[in-house]
């Protein structure tokens, strides 16, 4: 795990314990108003026990202080009015979520018309590429363990992790040298449309493609009640009286806000790889080629997080209305780098490597890094059932919205001096312009889908 990534997580770890610190001490001050420590009651003689008897027994006895915390919390059967039975809740969720993709630029083409399959040219067609990848529906999990601090469930802390399956698509495009083949740049050197030549003619080859992402995000949060309201449900057919067989909280009707307050860590990556394996077969050359350019994105957001749970409660159904913001650091990362491995077809002779794709070479490739400040908002909506006193089933909706996330297709510049290739003699090179260059191009990312879940208190 990166220094970093630890970091952040161990300064989260503090935030959250100094909050509770901070509710543990406000619980205190609930439970003993004055601050002051109960007096003891002065010692009495057998005697004076005796004597007096009579007229404790005659005196109406006060309410504990149980019975004063449980007239403070408005609650029911030992129980709040204002939240369902049990201390601790545990919730697993199955998610399907979609994400908005990521758009490729043109990354392979083809001409059987016999011209090169340049692009602009007749017959030459995109087979991969000018399109939206890596936007279709994926399955998820989410994880989230939370309790009060409080009997009177005011306070309260969670912590919840997602994942989102990590997707990914692969290219493969073979040609013996009809139809041309071929990896579309635009030629800084002549200033026009070309394309390095995978196939045609006397060389053969393949171009291959592939790529995927992932997204995860863990968090944690201390929750306030700010207002509650509501008493006992009519399940038992008493309009509002509440009988003891209602004691599970099957029967409830409240309403109640919470704000929420805490920290959040969002990560988001991506890679790109573009591989090509060639034989030229003209005569006196002979040659084989292995050509790749990686393309690598990492998005990693630390921040803190602020929001409001709504519940409306009416019997067994629950109605959950989420809204969260986190703002903080987003750091991100891009690695480019290429390679390029040139042999005798026969296998004879020394292999020679050069660190250069196509597309990732000397003027692009290395890593780049940067932090920026974002805000990731996310809205959330719930339908609740509770099957059982302590069991809850229920179906929602999420949407998340990143604003200004690192793509690797993006990160693909495409105007490109081919003196900057594998290769090529050192004086020529020497005069080779600065491209292709990194673009540091950001979009935005959404991602939203529904949720099935299953809650226990305990």
């Amino acid at each position: 795990m990166p220094f970093g990534y630890s970091r952040n997580w161990f300064v989260g770890s503090l935030f959250i314990l100094a909050l509770i610190a901070v509710a543990a001490r406000s619980v205190a001050a609930e439970q003993s108003p004055s601050g002051e420590m109960p007096q003891t009651a002065p010692v009495e003689s057998a005697e004076q026990g005796v004597q007096e008897g009579a007229k404790t027994e005659s005196t109406p006895s006060h309410p504990t202080s149980t019975t004063v915390e449980e007239e403070e919390c408005g609650s029911f059967c030992g129980m709040p009015l204002c939240s369902p039975p049990g201390r601790f809740w545990l919730r697993a969720d199955a998610l399907v979520w979609w994400t908005n993709g990521t758009r490729l630029p043109a990354l392979a083409t083809s001409n059987s018309s016999g011209n090169p399959p340049i692009l602009g040219q007749p017959g030459t067609q995109v087979v991969f590429g000018n399109e939206t990848y890596l936007n279709d529906g994926r399955g998820g999990v989410r994880m989230t363990l939370g309790g009060w601090l409080d009997r009177c469930h005011r306070w309260g802390i969670e912590a919840d992790w997602f994942t989102i399956a990590g997707h990914s698509f692969d290219y493969t495009n073979f040609s013996n040298g009809n139809p041309a083949t071929g990896r579309p740049f635009f030629n800084m050197q002549t200033n026009q449309e070309s394309a390095e030549i995978v196939a045609q003619g006397t060389i053969s080859g393949s171009v291959n493609v592939n790529g995927g992402d992932s997204f995860d995000s863990a968090g944690f949060l201390l929750r306030y009640n700010l207002c509650c309201g509501g008493g006992c449900g009519s399940c038992s057919g008493e309009g509002d009286v509440c009988n003891l067989d209602d004691c599970c909280g099957l029967c409830l009707n409240y309403c109640r806000a919470d704000l929420l307050i805490g920290y959040r860590n969002y990560r988001y990556r991506d890679g790109l790889t573009i591989h090509e394996s060639l034989d030229d077969r003209t005569p006196g050359f002979d040659r084989h080629f292995e050509i790749q350019d990686n393309f690598r994105t990492r998005n990693e957001f630390n921040g803190a997080e602020i929001g409001l749970n709504t519940e409306l409660r009416r019997g067994r159904w629950s109605l959950n209305i989420l809204t969260k913001m986190a703002l903080g650091s987003n750091r991100q990362i891009t690695d480019i780098n290429g390679s390029t491995a040139i042999s005798n077809i026969d296998g004879s002779g020394t292999p020679l490597f050069f660190p250069v794709g196509i597309y990732a070479v000397n003027p692009n490739s290395g890593t780049y890094q940067k932090d920026t400040f974002v805000m990731i908002p996310q809205l959330g909506l719930e339908l609740g059932y509770q099957v059982t006193c302590r069991t809850r089933a229920y179906i929602g909706y999420n949407l998340l919205y990143w604003g200004n996330v690192l793509r690797a297709g993006d990160q693909i510049d495409q105007n490109i001096d081919p003196r900057n290739w594998a290769n090529v003699p050192p004086q020529t090179a020497a005069q080779a312009l600065p491209f292709p260059q990194y673009p540091d191009r950001c979009s935005a990312f959404w991602a939203q889908g529904i949720n099935l879940g299953l809650e226990v208190r305990f």
